[in-house]
């Protein structure tokens, strides 16, 4: 296919999902080359190729004719992935044939070619199962399905939806018969096919002329590919697995990119069923994004998100859900809003780009003086659901708290850069009060953790009848017991307001992950977090582990017959608990969460991580980015730019197996005011002859504040200096190549 990394897939799954991707049409089917029906926001419906916001084909078949007998190519032997394709192998009568899939970008279709070079006399017949209909949520914006109508125009296949004008066409390389059922391609070393549709008849034309000329969109794409993933590269004997999970997660946020025409550009939350617009997965992917130079994808997501929670809500509230054809289904959890104002502050910060920064300003104002109106109170701390979408819990949550005082200071750090003195004051007081108030009305003591909520005596006597009904569905007895403790404490409890551990769910680490908790009660609720793990990672809802977890290896997809999360280990939780590790001075334990969730990668699907640990939900997850990104570029590495003013502080806290770290090509800022930072550490002996390099390409050298020992020598540009003190054992060393030595 290219001369790019090719992986095989794990044969135990071939009859599980895969994943040709691109930025206006993606093709979801099984690793055995078949289109089973999959998916549940449209039951059934979410495989196939799509060109959102319209579904094409249902998928295809294919089979072969030679000397009059016709073998049908129904089930592939072995299954694998590039970063831009799928390639599917059949063995038949001790041959091989190949089919490879690639979506040409930006073109809305694809290309399936056959090589039967092992078969150069036979004909193949291609059965395309057309099902042109609307995305979810379509009858919203009068997208209503229709029949489709097969015909052949202009020697090409084509099927229109009779009261829409949707169109899908087909064409094939070596040219043969076309019926309303199948194409015939002529006896040929390869078969291409080549697939494409749109709105009308005239943009499917113009689109399959796209596609029939892929070769230059192929080497296009595969450059983009090679550039981006070359981004913050990261090394380090010993961390191979690790180094691979790295670079495929940059190659799976292209796979994820998605042009919405007139919506804008963005990225899906997940294949197959979340290949839309979502808020807070947008929000926590961003801030990986950041850590390996995608500004350009950071800023059009927000762009997006702005525009569509402005046309939705226009008071600063950011939009959950929405689908391609623009309906929004979810106008917005409460931390979404936060969210979104932390991902603008900190896209500008690695991005430098003052026009974007300008732009989102007012919409970060706009977005916290709404948040403040959802606080019934007055305490800082809005009322209403949060990240677990769990009846019941809408009271005042730790995550919306957390990730509130994360965007006070946030907006505080702009104002200040904007020179807005009034709203620095305000967001400075709002975000020191409010973290003083959670930690000292969140912290449950007895629990050695933070509540995940806080409320009256009926919202949580409400809330732990639902949970202790959950856990013993899931014959959790232990669980069922520590509830009915809680139980009888919160009938009894004084006072309005009341914090209360209920479901252990992860969220109660976001005091920690956001960096504000006392230091003795992180350490406390951290390994409290740590008892709620399996190899994979952290449970999502604390009860629902039982005593196998901390063993446990076996998928998890074979338990479920529908979908749900109950019993689910996360990618997202598990990062989570690493930032928050991080900061907290504990980088060992943070990288044993990586290495749990990188047990995960290639599990069920080559290349990529699912969304639930190891092999259920999303095959393809936007937010994986955030939980490896986060804690390698910016806390083992310690990279914390300041763009606007070319500066970069570099603080690595490395775990202490880490003897030669390097991560290559760190690109901060944009056009003409960038630096590419190469960054490599090596760990002496005892604690002696320690090196730190920094190597930096850019027009003018910015400034690098890092600490400094007392005894060290630094070296910039091979030439001995001292630096600039500045507080708490920092210096300034301004140079394209800084050595330290101690």
């Amino acid at each position: 296919m290219s001369t790019m990394e090719t992986l095989q897939g794990n044969t135990n799954y071939l009859h599980s999902k895969q994943m040709t991707p691109g930025n206006h049409a993606y093709c979801v089917g099984f690793q055995d080359g078949t289109f089973p029906d999959m998916g549940w926001h449209i039951k059934g419906e979410m495989g196939g190729l799509w060109a959102h916001p319209i579904k094409l084909l249902d998928g295809f078949s294919a089979a072969m004719v030679q000397k009059g007998d016709t073998i049908y190519l129904d089930s592939a032997t072995t299954y694998s992935t590039t970063a831009l394709g799928s390639i599917f192998t059949y063995n038949i009568q001790g041959k091989t044939i190949t089919r490879t899939q690639f979506i040409p970008d930006p073109a809305k279709g694809m290309v399936v070619e056959y090589d039967m070079s092992d078969f150069p006399k036979a004909q193949l017949l291609f059965y395309p199962k057309v099902d042109l209909r609307p995305t979810w949520l379509g009858e919203r914006t009068n997208m209503i399905d229709s029949t489709d109508v097969i015909a052949i125009v202009d020697n090409q296949w084509t099927a229109t939806d009779s009261k829409n004008g949707w169109q899908v066409r087909i064409s094939a390389s070596s040219k043969g018969a076309i019926t309303p059922t199948h194409l015939v391609s002529s006896p040929s070393k390869t078969h291409q096919f080549y697939i494409a549709g749109g709105l009308t008849a005239g943009e499917a034309t113009e689109e399959l002329a796209a596609v029939e000329s892929w070769s230059d969109l192929w080497y296009s794409k595969e450059q983009k590919h090679f550039e981006l993933s070359g981004n913050s590269s990261f090394f380090c004997a010993g961390e191979e697995d690790l180094e691979t999970v790295f670079r495929w997660l940059k190659h799976n946020a292209i796979w994820l990119e998605m042009d919405a025409d007139t919506l804008g550009y963005g990225f899906a939350a997940g294949i197959e069923d979340y290949p839309w617009f979502f808020g807070c997965d947008s929000e926590f992917s961003i801030l990986g994004l950041n850590a390996v130079g995608r500004y350009d994808l950071s800023k059009s997501m927000l762009r997006l998100l702005a525009k569509a929670s402005e046309r939705t809500n226009g008071t600063g509230q950011i939009i959950h859900e929405m689908s391609t054809n623009g309906a929004v289904f979810n106008p917005g959890n409460l931390n979404e809003t936060p969210q979104f104002v932390t991902a603008c502050y900190d896209t500008y910060r690695w991005s430098g780009d003052k026009v974007f920064f300008d732009e989102m300003y007012p919409q970060m104002i706009q977005s916290m003086q709404w948040l403040e109106d959802q606080d019934a109170d007055g305490n800082g701390i809005p009322d209403g659901y949060g990240m677990m979408e769990i009846h019941g819990m809408n009271g005042e949550m730790i995550d919306v708290a957390a990730y509130t005082v994360q965007a006070w200071g946030a907006l505080y750090e702009s104002a200040l850069l904007q020179g807005d003195d009034k709203v620095a004051a305000w967001a400075g007081r709002s975000a020191a009060e409010l973290s003083a108030y959670i930690n000292e009305n969140y912290w449950v003591e007895g629990a050695g953790a933070y509540a995940d909520v806080r409320g009256s005596k009926a919202q949580v006597l409400e809330l732990i009848d639902g949970a202790i009904e959950r856990a013993e569905g899931l014959n959790k007895p232990w669980a069922v017991e520590e509830l009915e403790t809680t139980r009888k404490a919160a009938a009894v409890s004084a006072g309005e307001m009341n914090p209360y551990s209920v479901h252990h769910n992860w969220i109660v680490n976001t005091p920690m992950e956001v960096g504000f908790a006392p230091e003795e009660n992180a350490l406390k609720a951290l390994d409290k977090a740590a008892q709620y793990t399996n190899p994979f990672g952290m449970f999502v809802t604390g009860i629902d582990r039982d005593e196998s977890a901390g063993t446990d290896t076996d998928g998890f997809a074979k338990r479920k017959k529908t979908f749900t999360y109950v019993g689910a280990v996360m990618t997202l939780p598990t990062g989570v608990a690493a930032v928050a590790e991080n900061n907290y001075g504990r980088p060992d334990k943070a990288l044993d969460y990586l290495h749990r969730m990188s047990r995960s990668w290639g599990y069920a699907h080559p290349g990529s991580m699912y969304e639930v640990s190891p092999d259920f939900g999303m095959m393809c997850q936007a937010w994986n980015i955030y939980s490896f990104g986060y804690p390698i570029v910016r806390q083992f590495f310690g990279i914390y730019p300041m763009a606007e003013k070319k500066i970069v502080e570099i603080d690595p806290h490395f775990p202490t197996s880490w003897t030669r770290p390097q991560l290559k090509g760190v690109v901060i800022g944009e056009g003409e005011d960038i630096t590419e930072l190469d960054i490599s550490f090596v760990k002496g002996e005892n604690g002696n002859k320690n090196q730190l390099q920094i190597l930096q390409t850019a027009n003018e050298p910015w400034s690098i504040m890092t600490p400094v020992q007392d005894h060290a020598r630094i070296y910039v540009d091979n030439a001995l200096i001292q630096g600039e003190d500045l507080l708490d054992g920092m210096k300034k060393i301004t140079g394209h190549s800084i050595l330290i030595e101690w």
